[in-house]
Order: C-alpha cells, then structure tokens, then sequence
C-alpha cells in the first residue's frame, strides 16, 4: 500500500457558498467572491484535535462531533492560509484567520454560518481524494 504524501504548501481556493457568493461568481466572471485559501489537516493534525472525537448517538443512529469553539478557533487558525476580498462596510479588510477570529464579535451574528462552512470545508479538504474534492 502506497500512502499519498500531503504536501504541506498546499492550499485550495475556497469560494463559499454562503450569501449567495459561490452562485455570484459562477454567473458573473467580473464579481470578486470572498476567497479562503484552506490548508488540509493531516492524520497527526486531525489527532491534535480533540474536535474530532466523536461519539455515536443510538436515538438518530448518527455519530456526532461535540462542538468545541476553542479547538474550532485553533482549527481555523491553523489552516486557513489567507482570505481574499473579506472587508467591512468601512473598507478595513479581513485577509488573514487571525483578523477573521478577531473581527467575529463586530459581524453580525449570521456571520457564524459562513464561519461554520469554512470549518466544515476544512474538514472535508482533509478527508476526501483528489476526486472527491469540491468547492
């Protein structure tokens, strides 16, 4: 068995679907979407965690991960390489994990869902093939 190497310079262009900005820049080549550039985690990376442990639910027969916004925010932190065209009404940008995390108590609160799918996109960078990869 042949393990695929995990190059760890690697980082994939996210444009998320929230608030419509993956739909916009599909229809419209000149629209700028908000871009996170997500470095995936490897087999240590994902055993550092704690997030990832899980526990089976017999109610709904489903595994569920316990949240943990402390591991979450390192999560972030850790393999988000850079953001582009994130930026207040103000103009003061977002382009780092760090300045996103920072910032989160001067978003509105639906800001959690985009913070939510950029964790999620994390985890499913780490976890799926080549393949299976999609954005």
């Amino acid at each position: 068995m042949k393990i695929p190497r995990l190059d760890a310079d690697y980082a994939r262009r996210y444009v998320p679907a929230f608030d419509g900005e993956r739909d916009k820049s599909q229809s419209d080549p000149h629209y700028r979407p908000v871009a996170f550039h997500l470095r995936p985690m490897t087999e240590a990376a994902c055993d550092l965690y704690d997030e990832f442990k899980s526990r089976f639910d017999p109610e709904s027969g489903a595994v569920i991960i316990e949240p943990n916004p402390e591991v979450d925010a390192r999560i972030f932190a850790d393999h988000v390489e850079r953001i582009e065209h994130l930026a207040f009404d103000d103009g003061e940008a977002i382009e780092t994990a760090e300045a996103f995390l920072a910032a989160r108590e001067k978003m509105p609160r639906s800001f959690n869902a985009l913070y939510k799918e950029i964790l999620t996109a994390i985890r499913d960078l780490s976890t799926l093939t080549e393949g299976e990869r999609k954005n």
